[in-house]
């Protein structure tokens, strides 16, 4: 338990063993050679991105795989796709499909390149996987960080509107097939005050709460 002030976050934790099964696709066994739409990096420059190992994205990348899932990776570092590709390949026999693309562009154009190079997909996605992420460079006051048009605008669009447009793209798949789900994997900043990184936070918010009903 953490108290600050009038805010007070009581953390249970669940024991592995009590934590039942997830199928999001009833019926289909272990959801084999079905499609999986996953935007897995946070939107950082090479000299900020997390080097760590594991990380929760190559966590779920091959969690995911090892059901037999073949795999649309999509971000805009396209030497880490590839290399994310080849592993997956390798590890799991599963087929990967890689796709560049910049989610701080908000551009129709943009996201029709990744509707276009979706279209053909046999068998069409049938699960989406929103975790692309970008925060502040480093903590810093509102009115005091630098560049701050430019960096709030590309965490909206990369927070907010990603998610927008990737669930408005990939949800009619789910339902000309009758099945589907949708993976929102936020951040705790959506549940605690943040007050030097504000925009993150409230994106995160916005994106915690969205379920594309």
């Amino acid at each position: 338990m953490m108290g600050n002030g009038n805010v007070t976050i009581r953390v249970k934790p669940i024991p592995h063993s009590q934590v039942e099964p997830f199928d999001p696709l009833p019926g289909n066994r272990l959801m084999e050679h079905q499609h999986l739409i996953i935007i897995p990096y946070t939107h950082l420059p090479p000299s900020q991105s997390r080097k760590s190992s594991p990380n929760p994205e190559t966590q779920c990348n091959h969690s995911l795989a090892k059901q037999g899932m073949d795999i649309v990776l999509i971000s805009r570092n396209m030497s880490k796709l590839e290399a994310v590709s080849e592993a997956l390949e390798k590890t799991h026999q599963v087929k990967t499909v890689i796709i560049e693309a910049d989610f701080t562009d908000p551009s129709p154009k943009m996201y029709n390149h990744i509707k276009k190079e979706l279209a053909d997909l046999e068998p069409p996605p049938l699960v989406l996987v929103n975790n692309v992420g970008m925060s502040y460079p480093y903590p810093e006051y509102f009115l005091d960080l630098p560049d701050r048009d430019q960096r709030f605008m590309d965490i909206i669009n990369c927070n907010i509107l990603s998610v927008t447009n990737m669930c408005k793209m990939i949800i009619p798949y789910m339902f000309d097939n009758n099945k589907g789900v949708v993976i929102n994997i936020s951040s705790t900043a959506a549940l605690i005050p943040s007050p030097m990184l504000t925009v993150y936070a409230a994106s995160k918010v916005g994106f915690h709460i969205f379920p594309p009903y």
